[in-house]
């Protein structure tokens, strides 16, 4: 996080970043700590929302890894008995991502 923050064309490094942080979240479901892992997923959807709009950013990555990291995070919501809250969550991110497979050609 420190190196892609210091050079915001580290693409690996803001990568992994969010990788590391589902990487804690999947630790702390398994472990059953629903709320922790939420803490986790969430920093990767904010992460990932972060870069929204950088034309240096691929499109489908930013579309896919909104829509994963808000299935976690709604997952986590549901543990945590907050279904409204998980629902809601979705709802954007489930219809932008299949708004955008509908336009690609590989989709």
């Amino acid at each position: 996080e420190a190196a892609y923050r210091a050079d915001g064309s580290l693409q690996l490094a803001f990568n992994h970043t969010s990788r590391a942080h589902r990487r804690m979240g999947d630790i702390l479901e398994r472990r059953g700590d629903a709320a922790g892992a939420l803490g986790m997923y969430r920093f990767s959807l904010d992460w990932i929302r972060s870069r929204e709009g950088d034309p240096t950013m691929g499109q489908p990555t930013l579309k896919y890894g909104t829509f994963f990291f808000s299935t976690m995070c709604a997952s986590m919501l549901e543990r945590l008995g907050r279904r409204a809250e998980a629902d809601a969550l979705l709802d954007g991110p489930l219809r932008d991502y299949l708004a955008f497979l509908d336009g690609e050609e590989n989709g």
